[in-house]
């Protein structure tokens, strides 16, 4: 998957209309999207009113393999851009609201521990024999840095991180090959984070990614990857992880207290 945000091209499309074809295709899509993995390519020509071949160029425009690079591409972005779904009512009183939150965050914490409890250990492990550590993130991923930077401050380990992004992409001019990038990154899709990751592979730096899209350009095998399962935000249209990556962070805090020498 290339660095796009599928789902929002194919709503400019829909609010374009300036080509009939994309329109329709777009719009099939999109009317779709909860279910798009029932929905084979000889249906959505039917919704679209246009022919397989048709579908074919329209997934190559957006770079793309093919029919089944869209549908899995889709199916990957309506999961992580999604909201929570406990949030339907305006009962501020619901203890049912409550429960259906607190059972979705332990479902995304359960599924860390069960699917990252090596590569948690292994960030570990590379923290504490690195000679710097230096950590990015934008937006609500920054309370996760700065809550990682300040233990290990404390702890006793060179880190450096910034709130501001654009400073965040001069720090890795200190950078060794014997130096970790640690990246918290929800989508994966962040301009300046992609930019930031790809200096830090061109350094040959130990890279670390903790992120929820394994189709993201930063995801890549050469890489610690820490994944986490569920979009934690209720307002339509935000996204993060901040519970979960907190999670990730005190259990790398948790591994290196009193190791350090």
């Amino acid at each position: 998957m290339k660095n796009i945000n599928i789902i929002e091209i194919l709503n400019s499309k829909v609010s374009n209309k300036t080509n009939t074809l994309n329109y329709y295709i777009s719009k099939a899509l999109l009317d779709n999207l909860s279910n798009i993995n029932k929905i084979n390519i000889n249906q959505l020509a039917k919704l679209a009113f246009c022919s397989k071949a048709s579908i074919v160029r329209f997934c190559k425009s957006l770079e793309l393999d093919g029919y089944k690079d869209l549908i899995a591409s889709l199916s990957l972005q309506f999961k992580i851009f999604s909201n929570s779904q406990v949030n339907d009512s305006f009962d501020i009183d619901s203890t049912t609201k409550m429960k259906m939150y607190q059972t979705f965050i332990i479902e995304n914490i359960n599924y860390i521990f069960d699917h990252n409890f090596i590569n948690i250990k292994n960030a570990a492990y590379l923290i504490h024999n690195t000679d710097k550590i230096f950590l990015f993130g934008k937006g609500a991923n920054l309370y996760n840095c700065n809550l990682l930077y300040g233990s290990l401050i404390k702890l006793g380990y060179n880190a450096l991180t910034s709130y501001d992004i654009d400073i965040q992409e001069k720090l890795l001019k200190n950078a060794s090959p014997n130096s970790v990038a640690l990246f918290f990154s929800y989508s994966g899709l962040t301009e300046q984070i992609i930019k930031i990751y790809n200096e830090a592979k061109a350094k040959k730096l130990k890279i670390i990614v903790i992120s929820s899209n394994v189709k993201s350009p930063i995801y890549e095998e050469n890489n610690i990857n820490i994944i986490s399962l569920n979009n934690e935000e209720i307002i339509y249209k935000q996204r993060s992880c901040v519970i979960s990556y907190s999670y990730i962070v005190m259990q790398i805090i948790n591994l290196l207290v009193n190791t350090k020498n």
